[in-house]
């Protein structure tokens, strides 16, 4: 099914294509392309944002609220409810901060949201006091979605007394979804701050910083199959547990031309804990900390590659400040970059 995204996106393309634009990942005989958004997206129904409030009356064939506006809110329930299998939201010609009161209606058709800019555009859970918990953006499964060009801030699900808790502050995934020049800050969860992901994910050109999370996963928390590519920078996240920029329970990693970088776990893995395959190419791992591995830490029967990355100057209190693992684990380093130590935990 996420092949099936990429494609509806324009990301794929075959090896003959490969001069024309800048392969990034090999699956199979089918490679990933990057492209630009113009000409890509061929909707059924775009459904244009026009009002930056947050009213949740709607009239869904139109998306407009009743007051003959059209916020994010009622563009999601009427894009929820359209007979139509691929929509866009278009919140391009809204600038500033959307905040909203309560959470939003999870992503429940194939839906592509294209905002303004990062610098843009904002949309965030509400400061005010006694606002309730929620996360940002939520995908359901068998649902292919896209989020471009905007700012996710401030979703919050933390495991905290008397609090609903549950995982990915600033987006949860159980679908595909595909994340393209988008800020992601100060979101908070148990697992996965800024993304929890079940499904396929592509997180490109993207910046996630100052998020954190209660167990694992500061950042990003990979239960399926992820890529992270092109600048993508990973910054000043921090784990209660494991993984202080991103955990991989078991999922497929592909980390590519990105900076995971000033991570923090009270566990291991300062910058990225593998229990599943971790693959990193041309990537920067640095000044990251943790009890053990505080560049990487690899569990029992993973596996983690690295090829031409950088992996300097990151700290453990205990053993391992570039790379630490448990028995069983199995890596391979090339052409890389490196200093610290590389130390099995005697203690997994």
């Amino acid at each position: 099914m996420f092949r099936s995204l990429l494609h509806r996106l324009g990301l794929y393309r075959e090896e003959e294509s490969r001069s024309k634009t800048r392969r990034v990942q090999h699956r199979h005989r089918v490679t990933l392309y990057l492209e630009a958004l113009e000409g890509r997206l061929t909707p059924s129904v775009t459904f244009t944002v026009d009002d930056p409030g947050d009213d949740p009356a709607v009239v869904l064939t139109t998306g407009m609220t009743q007051g003959g506006n059209v916020t994010l809110r009622s563009a999601i329930q009427a894009a929820n409810e359209s007979t139509d299998d691929e929509i866009t939201i278009d919140l391009q010609n809204v600038n500033g901060t959307i905040t909203l009161g309560s959470a939003l209606a999870a992503l429940n058709n194939n839906i592509d949201i294209v905002g303004p800019g990062r610098d843009n555009l904002t949309v965030r859970r509400s400061t005010a006091e006694n606002t309730d918990p929620f996360r940002i953006f939520t995908v359901n499964v068998n649902r292919e979605c896209s989020i471009w060009n905007l700012t996710i801030a401030n979703g919050y699900v933390p495991n905290a007394a008397g609090q609903l808790a549950d995982n990915g502050g600033g987006i949860r995934n159980d679908g595909d979804l595909a994340v393209f020049n988008v800020n992601l800050v100060g979101n908070q969860a148990i697992n996965g701050g800024a993304i929890f992901s079940t499904g396929g994910l592509l997180v490109s050109n993207c910046n996630l910083y100052t998020n954190s999370s209660d167990s694992h996963g500061g950042a990003i928390y990979n239960a399926g199959q992820a890529t992270i590519q092109n600048n993508t920078t990973i910054t000043i996240n921090s784990a209660g547990g494991n993984g202080g920029g991103v955990f991989n329970a078991l999922g497929s990693l592909t980390l590519s031309g990105i900076w995971i970088s000033e991570n923090s776990a009270t566990g291991n893995g300062g910058g990225v804990y593998n229990r599943g395959t971790t693959t990193a190419t041309d990537s920067t791992i640095s000044m990251n900390s943790a009890t053990n591995g505080g560049g990487g830490y690899g569990a029992a029967n993973s596996s983690i590659s690295a090829t031409g990355c950088t992996i300097v100057d990151n700290m453990a209190t205990g053993v391992g400040t570039a790379l630490s693992w448990a028995p069983n684990m199995s890596y391979t380093v090339s052409n890389c970059t490196l200093n610290g130590t590389f130390t099995q935990d005697p203690n997994p």
